[in-house]
């Protein structure tokens, strides 16, 4: 599992370097990618607690997590590969193994994660961020585009 979604974030990592050191590419990604978060983030918005802490694994540019995050509602992001492109916290690790203290967040967030891990794991992984927030909200584009919502508590 970490091998294929290890290359895959090394390849997104190229792209973000590309569009931090050029202008004329980083402006338009950056549009892209707020206008695909502001999406996604209103979406979890309504599951989400008004306060608290709220850990984003596989955060990607952080776009999500930073639209997410309040005055009364702390982000932290983390990620096997750094792309955030936004000033958040961010903690390197694999989500099958998150070095946080059980408990230490309100909820997990797994924004187009799940389709990097095999379906078979699918249980164990979102039980590894549930151990550490007590509940796991996670989105996946599935082969047909349609979203898949889960809930773990």
């Amino acid at each position: 599992m970490l091998s294929a979604g290890f290359a895959h974030r090394k390849f997104q990592q190229r792209i973000v370097d590309f569009a931090r050191r050029n202008d004329w590419f980083g402006k338009p990604f950056h549009a892209l990618t707020w206008q695909r978060s502001r999406t996604v983030a209103s979406f979890f918005e309504q599951f989400l607690p008004a306060a608290g802490r709220l850990l984003d694994i596989g955060a990607g540019t952080g776009h999500v997590a930073a639209l997410l995050k309040k005055p009364e509602r702390t982000v932290v992001t983390c990620d096997i590969v750094n792309l955030l492109m936004l000033p958040l916290p961010y903690v390197r690790c694999d989500g099958n193994h998150l070095p946080f203290l059980s408990a230490s967040f309100d909820v997990a967030l797994l924004v187009t994660v799940l389709h990097h891990v095999p379906k078979s794991e699918h249980a164990r992984f979102l039980g590894e961020a549930g151990d550490h927030t007590g509940v796991a909200l996670a989105e996946s584009p599935k082969v047909n585009c349609d979203l898949e919502f889960r809930s773990v508590s």
